[in-house]
């Protein structure tokens, strides 16, 4: 059987919503398909013995280090569908998504999909812009709202936790960048930029629907307070030096000093002086993963 669409889902330390979203994505996917887990947990062995003792036909991939992009990429790499379709661990499928991700790919000039998330908890919600996404210039700083009736336009990215991509697009454009650390925030939006960049295309389509239930463990959540905002500095560092301007403008100096004031406030008023070194070796860090990047980014080869 000829594979048209690769289901990939990436998975941390979130099994017991891993299995939901299997269940959904089973009970809803199409014959010429396939489900690639890559399992970072640490008792992945464990959860692949589990998975496939019950689902044998689906593909379990385990990795020993943490890494969203990585993740991505390794599904990539052991995927046959011409289309991959990339959802979260913490997500329940529509009953249609599948057959909305392979229409919209059927059409012209659409090499990328961005599908629509519906946040079930009430604290996470999307921000109030009338944009399906959004990315300032000035700051390297992105919006979204994945949850708009937003039908047949072009739009600048897609997110990781539900979007498709033609096989085509990586052997273009390259795989994800592994650079993006932690949380990997700007993994995907710095993809996007990299794949329009080539001259490909995403679209938004609101019928291909997916039901968030965000979880405060495991996945990206695996960093918080000051851990987390030293990271997003470093990511957004990268991605504004490889899509935005390598040396940095007054508008994103005074962003970062603004970051770091923050990050390094203690809360009785004082500055952790410590803090403040780790930020500019962080902004350092970025500088040179950013040279690196340009110099090389893997390519998924043609099997």
């Amino acid at each position: 059987m000829n594979i048209l669409l690769s289901i990939i889902i990436p998975t941390y330390n979130r099994f017991e919503s891993l299995q939901k979203t299997l269940y959904s994505v089973i009970q809803n996917r199409i014959r010429e398909s396939e489900i690639i887990i890559v399992d970072q947990s640490t008792d992945n062995i464990q959860n692949s013995i589990k998975i496939q003792t019950q689902y044998p036909f689906i593909k379990y991939i385990c990795c020993d280090t943490p890494g969203l992009p990585q993740a991505r990429n390794t599904g990539i790499m052991n995927s046959q569908g011409s289309i991959l379709c990339f959802l979260d661990d913490d997500v329940i499928v529509h009953s249609s998504c599948f057959k909305e991700h392979i229409l919209s790919h059927s059409q012209k000039k659409i090499d990328a999909m961005a599908g629509r998330i519906v946040q079930k908890n009430r604290d996470y919600t999307w921000e109030p812009i009338s944009t399906v996404a959004v990315i300032d210039y000035k700051t390297g700083e992105t919006k979204g709202n994945f949850d708009l009736d937003y039908t047949g336009k072009k739009v600048l990215f897609a997110t990781g936790g539900h979007m498709s991509i033609k096989r085509s697009v990586f052997q273009s454009a390259g795989l994800f960048n592994k650079r993006f650390c932690g949380n990997a925030l700007y993994e995907d939006v710095e993809f996007f930029c990299r794949m329009r960049s080539k001259g490909f295309t995403i679209h938004y389509n609101p019928r291909a629907i997916i039901f968030h239930y965000p979880l405060e463990h495991g996945g990206c959540h695996t960093s918080k307070g000051s851990q987390y905002l030293i990271e997003r500095l470093h990511n957004q560092t990268l991605f504004f030096s490889l899509h935005v301007s390598l040396f940095p403008k007054m508008t994103y100096i005074k962003y970062c000093k603004n970051l770091i004031e923050y990050i390094c406030r203690n809360k009785s008023g004082t500055y952790s002086l410590k803090r403040f070194f780790l930020c500019i070796f962080i902004l350092c860090k970025a500088y040179g993963n950013a040279v690196l990047s340009i110099l090389n980014i893997p390519k998924l080869i043609q099997k």
